[in-house]
């Protein structure tokens, strides 16, 4: 598009109208806020370069190093050449904390400052000073070696006017800037309503005239503000504490969501707790530990508050300070106070007053003989002054103060002062008056002692002086010189403290009279001590330890049981897992056994069929393997036969060999006749003869075949050996009677001494054998029982004796009594000690142990100590002891069978096998009197009761089994020997689990039979032996044993025993 000339020229006339209008009719532009930061690096010397900072300067009553502007750029970490330095030249050891103030430019609003501080090795603080008298103070840590810390802070609502740094060392400060807006505004300034004004402009243009019209718009925008908290005011409570109280803001278009209470003393408020509440309250120690005061004395506490809105980030100017100032003097007077005559002078007591503000250092006391207010008048004296807070009371000695006055006879006021006073003296004070008038007495005579379940018991007489009578008395008691515990408003000459009102020590009493119609009191009585126990409360308190020490015992075990609970619970669940677990390493199945058992039993019923198929094909194997059985014994011994049969027939025909031997070498009262050769032979034997005969072969095989050689040590080629009983000579003697064994005893030796009681007649006083044969069966039993009495009243009695002087102290008889209840494999060492100590006395009184040692020594045999017996070779000791025990076995044959159920009874109390701490003759003692009293003829006089006792001591169960062995033992000399030591094996064996007499026969007869097994075989009396009789005089307990243990040697002693004396064939 071209434009013509003329047309260029209209546009320029326009624009130059335009210009022109502008000239004549400017409108307002408004210009942005600038923001400026300024800096100040301190570079240059002295500090003469600084224009628009206040610095701190030195102040020589500080320190004359105070600061200086240094040239070190090694130093800190500070920025550039220079920097300010604090405390300048000293150290932390001789520097004084310090506050360093820099003033900001006041023509400037300033709402942001930073500046870096660096060297500073211990705590600081900084204190911002703001635009509307407020502050505020940060605490900062020191930094560690040649660190700095870069600091802001900025501002909103309020400008930043100066800021405090306190260090107490060395620091340098560097690089302090300031920020603040810098507004240029043509036409109008700023304020809390802003205005801002367009122009619009019509211009009509003709050749005459120019018209221009300006519209004007204002838009006003508020600025959000809150307002300053109103009725403000701060209340000092009695109890130690400050009340702040204010309402809310009345002005301002925003509600405060909190409040900042700013508190201080003497006029710098550096503490800004914050609340959203209209109410706080400060507390004394609140107070003293934020400001860090020793105590309130005289303290000005200021306070003021502001409102915040933290939403919105504004906040109002601070209320009026309000002022509370805590007296010097303590907040009260003390409460109550007396004054009372005494012969000694004139007392003062005072109660201690309550102080909550101000603590209470001491206490004076001033004087006077005239009603003054005026304190400082010099007719007031003081008499007393301490700051001891923990006396309240003085004397008045009438020596020392009152030389002027007459005890007794002075009548009148006087008055008195008691100041209770703070630590710098300030004192709250309480007047009172005395008059001088009567006179009382002390008590006389007083005595105190303690009553059970009650209390102290102080009882006085009237006094016997004063010219007034007492109306109540006031007791007074303490500990040595402790403070006095008074009792008062007494009517009676005697008065009981109650156990609750005193405690268990050495007390001092005193007694004073007083009359309160004349405000009288008397001097104090003289002053008895007891030492006061309360012994109801010590039975009380011991009763309640015991019921404690239950209860806890009860909640222990109630706690034991429920951990036990929980512990089964624990182990019922790890033991499912572990089941689990171990069907899983089993099967490979995670499972129950319950549930392992269904699916084994589902897999059981699968695989029926398949064995089912299976068993048909073994059972064929079998009958197979049955055939080829009978083909090899065919092929071996002509026989078609199993093995069984096979076994069977080679046992016949070995029989068969036995009794042919048997038959042609041994004399039989039966039919014979001689065959070609010589040799008797037997023509018929009787059914019984082959009975016997047979299960005598039996039992030859039995042996033979079920002996573990091995186990005995004995070699076996012994038994290979091949009898022919063809070559035995037999001759034919009659057997002879068994003699009576002698019994051994074994010995230890634990020394038991014989007691003092004597057994007088209790054992003499029983019949002879024919008095008992004259006896009727039921006059028989009536005597038995009547010295079975006798008989347990004299043991019970000696028992009794003996534990009074042989039981230790720490055993009571009732403890004894319960020890004896005890089984015997309950007894501890402790407990078999004692039991057998006493047994062992009862034995030794009822055998009558000073006569059996007379008698040892009347056979010239000298009884050896332990010590004596070591040095003895063996054949001096064997020989020694089977003189000693031969001389033991005669004297115990002569003692009635009573004495012998007596030792036969205390042996089963205590068990047999704890007799190893007894003395060794008493062993020999026990030993002759087991072997004594398992005898037939013996056993047979005792009662059950009695064989009961027996059988304990030998370790049977059944009481038949001692009829059995004292049979046994009287025809067959292993048993006699097995008896005769049973004693001594059994303290040898104490350790051995349930050993018996049944133990012993056992081992005497496998000694036995290692010791010459053929001939234990080859030398049986064939005439008189009944092979189904073998084990028939056995006890119960050997019968049992025997199958435990050897069961064939049992058999071959069985035999041997039956067998009877050799019998020899002749030619």
């Amino acid at each position: 598009m071209k434009i013509s000339n003329k047309l260029l020229k209209k546009l320029n006339t326009i624009l130059r109208l335009i210009v022109v209008s502008l000239l004549i009719w400017p409108f307002p532009i408004a210009y942005a806020n600038t923001e400026v930061t300024e800096t100040e690096t301190f570079d240059g010397t002295n500090g003469t370069q600084v224009t628009d900072l206040g610095i701190p300067s030195g102040t020589a009553a500080i320190d004359s190093d105070n600061v200086a502007i240094r040239n070190d750029q090694n130093c800190c970490g500070v920025g550039g050449q220079y920097f300010f330095s604090l405390l300048d030249n000293q150290t932390a050891q001789n520097a004084n904390t310090t506050g360093f103030t820099f003033t900001l430019p006041s023509d400037h609003d300033i709402k942001e400052v930073g500046f870096r501080m660096a060297g500073v090795n211990s705590n600081y603080t900084i204190q911002y000073n703001y635009s509307d008298a407020s502050s505020e103070q940060v605490s900062k840590n020191g930094q560690s070696g040649a660190t700095y810390e870069d600091i802001t802070k900025s501002v909103t609502n309020k400008f930043i006017t100066s800021f405090t740094v306190t260090v107490s060392d060395w620091s340098g400060i560097d690089t302090i800037y300031w920020k603040y807006d810098e507004t240029a505004v043509a036409g109008s300034s700023s304020s809390d309503t802003t205005t801002t004004t367009t122009s619009s402009t019509t211009s009509t243009t003709t050749t005459t005239t120019t018209t221009t019209t300006t519209t004007t718009t204002t838009t006003t925008t508020t600025v959000p503000t809150v307002g300053v908290p109103t009725n403000f005011t701060a209340t000092k409570n009695s109890n130690g504490s400050i009340t702040l109280d204010w309402d809310t803001p009345t002005t301002g278009n925003q509600t405060p969501d909190r409040y900042t209470v700013q508190y201080g003393d003497n006029g710098v408020l550096d503490q800004n707790p914050t609340t959203t509440d209209t109410e706080m309250t400060l507390t004394r120690n609140e107070l003293e530990t934020a400001l860090g005061l020793s105590n309130s004395e005289g303290i000005a506490y200021m306070f003021h508050v502001k409102a915040e809105n933290v939403a919105q980030s504004i906040e109002s100017s601070f209320t009026d300070v309000e002022t509370i100032t805590i007296s010097q003097a303590p907040d009260n007077s003390a409460s109550t106070y007396a004054v009372t005559e005494t012969t000694d002078g004139i007392n003062i007591e005072w109660i201690t007053p309550s102080s909550n503000w101000v603590d209470i250092a001491g206490y004076k006391v001033i004087y006077s003989e005239t009603d003054s207010d005026d304190y400082n008048s010099d007719v007031w004296q003081y008499l007393y002054v301490s700051t001891d807070t923990n006396v309240t009371e003085y004397t008045i000695p009438w020596t020392d103060n009152f030389e002027n006055w007459d005890y007794g006879t002075i009548n009148g006021n006087r008055y008195f002062r008691i100041s209770t006073c703070s630590a710098s003296w300030w004192c709250n004070d309480v007047k009172g008056t005395f008059q001088f008038k009567n006179t009382l007495g002390p008590p006389m005579n007083p005595t105190v002692e303690n009553v059970y379940d009650t209390g102290v018991l102080v009882d006085w007489d009237i006094p016997n002086t004063g010219n007034r009578t007492p109306e109540t008395y006031e007791l007074y008691y303490r500990i040595g010189d402790g403070t006095n515990t008074v009792v008062t408003g007494i009517t009676d000459t005697q008065y009981t403290i109650p156990y609750n009102a005193i405690t268990n020590d050495t007390y001092t009493f005193s007694i004073r009279s007083v009359n309160t119609s004349y405000n009288v009191y008397s001097g104090y009585s003289t002053e008895p001590t007891l030492t006061v126990f309360d012994q109801k409360a010590q039975d009380d308190a011991d009763a309640q330890a015991e019921a404690d020490r239950i209860a806890r015992e009860k909640a222990e075990e109630e706690e034991r049981q429920r951990r036990e609970a929980e512990e089964r619970e624990r182990e019922r669940l790890q033991a499912l897992e572990d089941e689990r677990n171990n069907n899983y390493e089993q099967t490979g199945y995670y499972e129950l056994d319950s549930e392992r058992a269904d699916r084994e039993q589902r897999e059981y019923e699968e695989e029926q069929e398949r064995i089912r198929l299976e068993e048909e094909e073994k059972e064929r194997q079998r009958l197979q393997a049955l055939e080829d059985e009978r083909n090899d014994n065919y092929a071996e011994t002509g026989y078609y036969e199993l093995d069984d049969e096979r076994e069977a027939r080679e046992l016949a025909e070995e029989k068969a060999r036995i009794e042919e031997e048997i038959k042609n070498s041994v004399v039989i009262p039966v039919e014979t006749e001689t065959d070609e050769d010589g040799n008797v032979v037997v023509i018929e034997l009787t059914e019984e003869e082959e009975k016997e005969l047979e299960e005598l072969v039996d039992a030859i095989i039995d042996i033979k075949n079920n002996v573990d050689f091995e186990e005995f040590e004995v070699e076996e080629e012994v038994f290979e050996v091949d009898i022919d009983l063809e070559n035995v000579i037999v001759v034919i003697e009659p057997v002879e009677e068994d003699k009576p064994q002698q019994v051994e005893t074994d010995s230890s030796d634990s020394g038991v001494g014989v007691q003092e009681v004597q057994p007088d007649t209790v054992f003499e006083q029983t019949k002879s054998e024919e008095e008992l044969e004259e006896l009727s069966e039921d006059e028989l039993e009536e005597y038995k029982e009547e010295r079975k009495e006798v008989v347990e009243a004299y043991v019970e009695e000696l028992e009794e004796e003996i534990i009074e002087e042989v039981l230790p102290e720490t055993v009571t008889v009732e403890e004894f009594k319960d020890i004896k209840e005890k089984e015997v494999e309950e007894l501890t060492e402790e407990e078999v000690a004692i039991v057998v100590e006493v047994a062992t006395e009862v034995i030794e009184e009822v055998v009558d142990a000073e006569e059996l040692t007379e008698v040892i020594e009347s056979e010239n045999i000298v009884i050896l100590e332990e010590e004596e017996l070591e040095d003895l070779s063996e054949e001096e000791l064997e020989a020694y002891e089977e003189e000693l025990e031969e001389v033991i076995e005669e004297f115990v044959e002569e003692l009635e069978t009573e004495e012998l159920v007596v030792v036969v009874e205390q042996i089963a109390e205590v068990g047999v096998e704890n007799l190893a701490v007894a003395d060794e003759q008493t062993v020999k003692v026990v030993q002759a009197v087991v072997s004594e009293v398992v005898d037939t003829e013996t056993v047979e006089e005792l009662s059950e009761e009695e064989v009961e006792a027996v059988a304990e001591v030998l370790g049977f169960e059944e009481e038949e089994d001692v009829q059995i062995i004292a049979e046994a033992a009287a025809k067959e000399e292993v048993v006699a020997e097995a008896v005769s030591e049973y004693v001594e094996r059994a303290v040898e064996n104490a350790d051995t689990e349930n050993y018996t007499l049944a133990d012993v026969v056992t081992e005497v007869q496998l000694e036995a039979f290692i010791s010459d097994p053929v001939a234990v075989i080859i030398d049986i009396d064939l005439n008189n032996i009944t092979v189904s009789e073998l084990g028939s005089d056995m006890t119960s307990d050997q019968k049992e044993k025997a199958q435990e243990v050897v069961v064939p040697v049992i058999i071959a002693s069985q035999i041997i025993a039956n067998a009877g004396a050799l019998i020899r064939r002749p030619f």
